[in-house]
């Protein structure tokens, strides 16, 4: 199923809690996921530590090749690393170029995203217009409200709420290092 989910994973490790009887029957009380160079629908973190909620599964052990099939829907909860790399390869990607245009006009008044930089616990946008060939460059801080990220210009002190699916509901987004963490 993650695998399905995502264009590439590195590395899974996977722990799946429950009694043996439990996981037999197909019930799981929970997965507990950690995954590396993640490219989840061309979003790309260097890792991701994701917890389940109980799970339903169907499990024919006396087909051992067929996979497992989802019941129910499930929520997951947990931590994202990205890197500035992976927010780099994201945001100048051509899947995400609809965002990449969103943010250098709504963040930076321009027509394009040129550059993103992580560094003294902010994110640096570099922009430019079509017309115009200077780069323009901000910094903001980061936080999460009302279940989205925002950008808050460190000049100006505007802020600005990033578009969001409504099945995510981020709780928690800060930099630490050379990494956006969100929760």
């Amino acid at each position: 199923w993650i695998r399905s989910k995502c264009n590439e994973v590195g590395k899974i490790e996977l722990d799946l809690s429950g009694s043996f009887l439990g996981i037999l029957k197909g019930k799981l009380s929970g997965i507990n996921l950690t995954a590396t160079k993640v490219n989840f629908q061309g979003l790309r973190f260097a890792k991701a530590e994701l917890t389940s909620s109980p799970l339903k599964v169907d499990i024919d052990i006396s087909q051992p090749d067929k996979k497992i099939a989802l019941k129910e829907d499930f929520i997951l909860q947990g931590v994202i690393y990205i890197k500035e790399q992976n927010l780099k390869e994201t945001l100048l990607s051509d899947t995400w170029n609809w965002f990449n245009n969103f943010l250098a006009k709504e963040a930076m008044r321009e027509s394009k995203l040129t550059g993103i930089i992580i560094k003294d616990n902010s994110i640096e946008l570099e922009a430019t217009s079509d017309e115009k060939h200077n780069q323009q460059k901000a910094s903001f801080l980061i936080q999460a409200k009302t279940g989205t990220i925002v950008l808050i210009n460190k000049e100006t002190k505007k802020e600005l709420l990033l578009p969001m699916d409504s099945a995510i509901h981020i709780s928690k987004a800060e930099i630490s290092k050379d990494s956006l963490i969100l929760n």
